[in-house]
């Protein structure tokens, strides 16, 4: 199979192409990518908190609960709501 060689300004438009193909491939799924990558970094925040509390020998499903209910609990406080 021969070698395709490009010049310069075929390749930067074709870098240019792949770029606008992969950031309007972003845009289209950034309903599914933002809860997700939101899900990530909250679960990578919350983990040493409850790898903690296992420590302490406290059962995880117990520890993640109350991590979690914790989390809503500052939540709902920064969003103006009153818990009580």
């Amino acid at each position: 199979m021969p070698k395709l060689e490009m010049n310069v300004a075929t390749k930067v438009l074709f870098v240019m192409t792949c770029l606008i193909v992969t950031l309007a491939g972003v845009k289209a799924a950034s309903p599914i990518l933002v809860p997700f990558l939101l899900s990530i970094f909250i679960a990578i925040i919350t983990n040493p908190l409850v790898k903690k509390l296992v420590e302490w020998r406290i059962p995880r499903a117990v520890a993640v609960f109350s991590v979690l209910g914790i989390l809503i609990v500052i939540s709902l406080s920064l969003a103006g709501w009153t818990i009580i």
